[in-house]
């Protein structure tokens, strides 16, 4: 009996590893569920939309992480009324002579695992430091989204709903290994009554039906 080289092998897992992504059954972004990470919410806290692929769901969620079983987030999600990660509420027109940024980011500017986004922690400086002249930022960033769902929020939802000066694009570079937010063409998250799931896709689900059919490709996140 003929024993393959390892090399060998590992080049056939490379290749069969290569096409399930492609026919879409595995996907690049499988780290996301990997190395013993576990995420629990104490309610569904995000909500497919047709625009942005998704939205967080207005209220306080608690969100606790666990890595190799060590404690690593145990804090409230609070998300206001238009569905972001942010402890204000933006109106559409402005109500006094601020400046009005919006702000488009992915994970590190949406702020699901931090006490405090930036941009609500730069509003309260500014506010205090130039109060002659407020400067508001309206964070409209949300995880694992790219250039893509930007392009869709501004253009169905910021332009035709809001007020405002500028745009601030606030992104992660990628990890070195060609991961980049940037890239994605369309992410959907969803929570279930149990769980939540995020996928990626070339097209958003267009309503309810081809969101469930969608859901079996997605990835579990975490549990309710």
């Amino acid at each position: 009996m003929t024993v393959l080289p390892m090399a060998v092998l590992w080049a056939v897992a490379e290749v069969v590893c290569y096409l399930l992504v492609c026919w879409q059954v595995l996907r690049p972004d499988m780290d996301l569920i990997g190395h013993n990470i576990y995420d629990a919410t104490d309610r569904p806290y995000v909500q497919f939309d047709p625009v942005t692929g998704y939205r967080y769901i207005p209220g306080a969620t608690r969100l606790v992480i666990t890595n190799q079983q060590q404690l690593t987030v145990d804090h409230i999600v609070r998300v206001n009324a238009q569905g972001y990660c942010s402890v204000r509420d933006f109106s559409a027109q402005r109500t006094d002579d601020s400046k009005r940024y919006i702000v488009f980011g992915d994970s590190y500017t949406a702020g699901e695992v931090s006490d405090t986004t930036w941009p609500d922690l730069a509003n309260t400086l500014l506010q205090l430091q130039l109060a002659d002249t407020p400067h508001v930022f309206m964070n409209f960033a949300l995880e694992a989204v790219g250039l893509a769902t930007w392009h869709r929020q501004y253009f169905q939802e910021v332009v035709p709903g809001y007020d405002f000066d500028g745009i601030v694009l606030a992104v992660h570079g990628g990890d070195g290994h060609g991961d980049c937010d940037l890239n994605r063409e369309a992410v959907v998250k969803h929570s279930s009554p149990l769980e939540t799931r995020i996928g990626f896709f070339h097209e958003l689900p267009t309503d309810a039906s081809s969101l469930s059919k969608a859901w079996a490709r997605m990835l579990h996140t975490s549990s309710v």
